[in-house]
């Protein structure tokens, strides 16, 4: 993994803000006569948190509002949590969801789905039995009245989302730092037991010392400017790929 990555994963926990939501309630009779039973969308799951999203009202044509996080089903329903993007579309539909969770008002849930498996019952009904889901979306006009936000979480404030990804990066950097060390360690018992490593083998220890001395260096760096960049500030958040780039500048 290079550091780009390893950056991007570290500073993943910056929340633009949760929800967590029965976006689809099993056993329910919809608006339009569908009925989804338990195990329908076991074959997709993976695929929706892979490439799914959170739309608004299902347009496709706008953008995503958020990502699927994890997704499973229960005895209840498809139980799903999705982060926010931090585009300002995406942040103002959260505040709007906050404001009415806040306020007791339910959010509805919605889902698109492609049905490969289905029966009908003796009043007419779609049973889908298998169904590969495509998106989930906050709307206001469920076709399942019982799909709805159960959970919002806001977006945390600059100070918190600076501190927990700092604190990302460290729990990444101790992590780094542990494996060189115990890699240098086996390579100094080989030595001592007269099986000497390779000279690729002894580069790449090299290698991955220096990049764990540089990533300390520049978490270092970054840590030193925290307050002042919190108190210099009158953001109530901030959009953490800033730090992202202080970061990759200081690994270049």
């Amino acid at each position: 993994m290079d550091n780009r990555q390893l950056i991007t994963l570290a500073l993943r926990e910056a929340s633009n803000g949760r929800i967590v939501a029965y976006a689809s309630v099993f056993d329910v009779v919809s608006q339009s006569g569908i009925v989804i039973r338990k195990g329908a969308f076991a074959q997709s799951l993976d695929t929706l948190k892979t490439n799914g999203y959170l739309l608004y009202n299902h347009d496709r044509d706008g953008l995503p509002m958020g990502i699927i996080e994890s997704a499973q089903e229960d005895d209840y329903g498809l139980l799903v949590t999705a982060q926010f993007h931090s585009h300002p579309q995406a942040q103002a539909l959260r505040q709007i969801v906050e404001e009415r969770i806040a306020a007791g008002v339910e959010v509805s849930m919605s889902i698109a789905f492609y049905v490969d498996g289905y029966e009908q019952d003796s009043e007419g009904h779609v049973i889908v039995t298998q169904a590969q889901i495509v998106e989930c979306s906050i709307v206001l006009f469920p076709d399942n009245p019982e799909a709805r936000v159960i959970t919002v979480q806001e977006r945390k404030p600059l100070r918190e989302q600076i501190r927990e990804a700092i604190s990302a990066i460290e729990a990444a950097t101790f992590e780094a730092s542990y494996t060189a060390n115990r890699i240098k360690a086996l390579a100094r018992l080989r030595k001592q037991e007269n099986r000497d490593v390779s000279d690729e083998t002894k580069s790449t220890i090299e290698t991955l010392s220096q990049h764990v001395e540089r990533l300390q260096a520049a978490l270092a760096s970054i840590a030193q400017d925290l307050d002042a960049s919190v108190h210099s500030t009158k953001q109530e958040a901030f959009d953490i790929s800033e730090y992202v780039k202080l970061l990759e500048f200081e690994l270049q």
